[in-house]
């Protein structure tokens, strides 16, 4: 007996995994905006038992100014994968009644907003790793850059370039494809 995946299924499960990786990443965005904003405004001694743990305490006592900042690029970061997510959503949703070309404006539209979202993702992952270095020279107790999510901006970089390269190759052949059927 032989079981066969087809390509159907596959975008199917994908575009079910795209949502839950979706709400779990806007979850940890909210998590994050509540807790940044509960513990600035309501309880400053919430800084010690953060988001995911984390100890923000000695930060927070130190440069509130600091503190906002560092979770603001925690923040952004946060945002900018949740909306990675929803531009795959997206793109699921404008692709389910076009199967007859292969290269279309949506196509192109969600490469492109990819990789300037990557783009982003790279830049305030490599703002946040700089700004860490910053407050661990000068002293300041804060977690490692794995469990602040400001590891990787080299790769994400990569990503953003790859993604930039293949939605140049994407508007050639919508170009291409659009001289054809004018010529037929």
């Amino acid at each position: 007996m032989e079981i066969k995946i087809t390509t159907s299924q596959i975008l199917k499960s994908l575009h079910l995994f795209s949502w839950i990786i979706f709400i779990a990443l806007c979850i940890e965005a909210g998590a994050l905006l509540f807790n940044t904003i509960y513990t600035f405004v309501y309880s400053p001694a919430a800084a010690k038992f953060f988001y995911k743990q984390l100890n923000f305490e000695n930060l927070l006592q130190s440069n509130p100014s600091y503190f906002i900042t560092l979770l603001s690029i925690m923040l952004i970061i946060a945002t900018l994968k949740a909306i990675l997510f929803y531009l795959i959503i997206w793109y699921f949703s404008k692709t389910k009644q076009m199967h007859s070309k292969p290269f279309t404006i949506y196509l192109y539209q969600f490469v492109k907003n990819s990789s300037l979202c990557s783009l982003g993702i790279a830049l305030f992952s490599n703002w946040g790793t700089k700004f860490s270095s910053f407050l661990t020279k000068n002293n300041y107790i804060i977690p490692n850059l794995e469990q602040l999510n400001f590891s990787g901006a080299s790769i994400w970089l990569f990503f953003a370039l790859f993604l930039f390269v293949i939605s140049q190759v994407l508007k050639k052949g919508i170009e291409i494809q659009e001289e054809n059927e004018l010529t037929i």
